[in-house]
């Protein structure tokens, strides 16, 4: 169960479609610490498939939670998207997601000392500045009248007057000369800026007391939010909750920066029973009829998503709970773990763990130019008549991709020009992040997929072939070819209103949604890898309403015709060849 305190974050998933534990009954009973779970563990977890992606993922927040406590919001939500009255477990866990009230008052403590010596830093800066600013003044004052008086007196007579003058000294409270009158100004404005910064210390005071205040009362007062909640609980699972207990405490927190606005956006992750056998509620909206909720064991609800963070929640969570003491639940309930992770914008699993494959020993047949300001990739004759526009996948410009660049330019009966943008900049995903192995890794790939999702890409695309046909004018018609995340971009540019081509492919792509081949206008070939959903390519082969190819390798893994090829191995490199043979039979098809 998880609530966002910013806004939502959809679920991490996996591409598999069997359900787990299908039709098993639910035993309840400890579960286990982070990392693999042991044979004993027979607590099972609340996964939730999503039928339009043929993905699992785990129960999600997705909405801000306005005035409601952070545990109140995962309740509701949980509800919402699933059907499943849960009932929060309380527990200790002294977790840094939020924290206990020994640790709230230290964290309090702390962050009151730092602001109070922040502030008389701050004052003492500026009194200085102000002392030194006066002391200028007057120096450079005395120095100006003192050449004022030396030149008067050699000068002598005016040219304008004849008459000789000689200065008087007056104090007249100028700024340029501070008499008693100017110094008693300035310490009356002194004392203002003091009383001004002293009201604003008071107010910075005020405002971080209260938001001291509201984080004690979610981390110690949704009891009390959820008293309305849990009364609609009856029986064991009411019973069940450990008596005047109020830290209902979230077993694990993640945090990121939104790439678009920078906003710091979180999400809390909580334990709750529920009662598996009971019938869960309908839906009713845009979740009608698209989860559908699977009950697995612990270890295995792990196995089933797509980033490890994600198992090492729900495994962390139950860890906690056996360390800290949970209440002992009847055998009718079973307990959830419902959490997310940051959006990862629907890629699956084999996507974020495969890393590439290191190629060496291939020169690439082309160059790199610029079109529409963008580092180019170009290969082909430079006098074809037909352009194919190469989208990448997130590693960019590996060998094994220049490679099928250069296969589509110049195999088949027509020759090609190929143009492979750097939509990264310099700045592909690197390498070293796979496996996402490591908090760090997740982070870091969670806010590389942030910062380019497919449909700002795709939004780029027509006025990148715009400027190519101002470059290329002989090249009278285009089509698109995208890999994995790149597979993205090519079904949306073909299914928006600004479509520039005249067919696409999509290789082995990361994010198969039945809903976007529904408004592809051209003709389109899908080669999926054995990691991609069955269920999800199958349901976009009969969305597509325009010619089609649409075929799974069944024995090859996602990425097998970019940069995770392994062309070492012979039967790859053999399916590596097959496949663009079969893109390049399309295109002299249908371009």
């Amino acid at each position: 169960m998880a609530s966002n305190s910013s806004s939502s974050g959809s679920g991490s998933s996996s591409g598999r479609r069997r359900r787990p534990n299908e039709g098993s009954a639910a035993t309840p009973a400890d579960a286990a610490g982070r990392g693999s779970a042991p044979a004993a563990t027979t607590r099972r977890v609340l996964l939730v498939y999503n039928k339009r992606q043929g993905l699992f993922q785990l129960p999600k927040g997705r909405k801000n939670m306005g005035e409601e406590s952070l545990l109140a919001c995962a309740v509701r939500e949980t509800l919402e998207e699933t059907g499943v009255r849960v009932t929060p477990l309380a527990v200790r866990c002294g977790t840094r997601a939020t924290p206990g009230e020994g640790a709230l008052e230290q964290q309090q403590e702390l962050q009151e000392m730092h602001e109070v010596q922040h502030m008389q830093a701050v004052q003492a800066a500026q009194a200085m500045q102000a002392m030194q600013a006066m002391q200028r003044r007057a120096r450079g004052a005395h120095r100006g009248s003192t050449i004022t008086k030396r030149w008067r007196a050699v000068i002598g007579p005016t040219e304008e007057t004849g008459v000789r003058v000689t200065p008087l000294a007056v104090r007249c409270g100028t700024r340029a000369t501070p008499g008693e009158g100017a110094l008693e100004g300035q310490q009356q404005q002194q004392q203002q800026q003091q009383q001004q910064q002293q009201e604003l210390q008071e107010m910075h005071e005020a405002q971080h007391m209260q938001a001291m205040q509201a984080m004690q009362r979610r981390a110690r007062g949704a009891h009390v939010d959820l008293q309305a909640v849990e009364s609609d609980a009856e029986g064991p699972v009411r019973q069940g909750l450990t008596e005047g207990v109020d830290h209902y405490e979230a077993v694990a927190c993640c945090h990121w920066a939104d790439a678009a606005t920078g906003a710091l956006k979180m999400v809390f992750y909580y334990a709750a029973s529920a009662d598996e056998s009971a019938l869960p509620e309908p839906l009713v909206g845009e979740d009608e009829g698209l989860f559908e909720n699977v009950w697995c064991e612990v270890d295995e609800a792990a196995a089933q998503l797509a980033f490890p963070t994600d198992g090492m929640v729900v495994n962390k969570a139950v860890a906690d709970m056996r360390r800290t003491g949970i209440p002992k639940l009847q055998t009718s309930t079973t307990t959830a773990i419902m959490s997310t992770m940051p959006a990862q914008h629907g890629h699956n699993e084999a996507c974020c763990n495969i890393p590439p494959v290191i190629s060496k020993g291939y020169d690439a047949k082309g160059s790199y130019e610029q079109v529409n300001d963008i580092k180019t990739y170009a290969t082909g004759p430079s006098d074809a008549k037909k352009g194919i526009l190469f989208i990448y996948d997130i590693f960019g410009y590996f060998p094994q991709s220049l490679q099928g660049a250069d296969i589509l330019a110049t195999s088949g009966d027509q020759k090609h020009r190929v143009l492979i943008p750097d939509w990264f900049g310099g700045n592909p995903c690197p390498i070293e992040w796979y496996p996402p192995d490591t908090e760090e890794k997740q982070k870091n790939l969670g806010a590389f997929f942030g910062k380019y999702p497919p449909p700002k890409i795709a939004g780029l695309v027509p006025g990148y072939v715009k400027a190519a046909r101002d470059k290329y004018p002989e090249i009278t018609d285009w089509a698109i070819i995208g890999y994995c995340w790149g597979g993205k971009v090519a079904t949306l540019v073909t299914s928006g209103d600004e479509n520039p081509f005249k067919a696409a492919a999509s290789i082995h792509p990361a994010m198969v949604d039945p809903e976007d081949a529904k408004g592809v206008k051209v003709p389109f070939i899908l080669l999926a890898s054995k990691e991609e959903p069955d269920e999800a390519v199958g349901k976009f082969e009969e969305a597509l309403q325009v010619a089609k190819h649409v075929e799974t390798f069944k024995d090859q893994i996602h990425g097998w015709m970019a940069a995770r090829a392994d062309l070492e191995d012979e039967r790859v490199k053999e399916e590596y060849a097959r496949g663009y043979k079969t893109v390049v039979e399309f295109f002299s098809k249908n371009l």
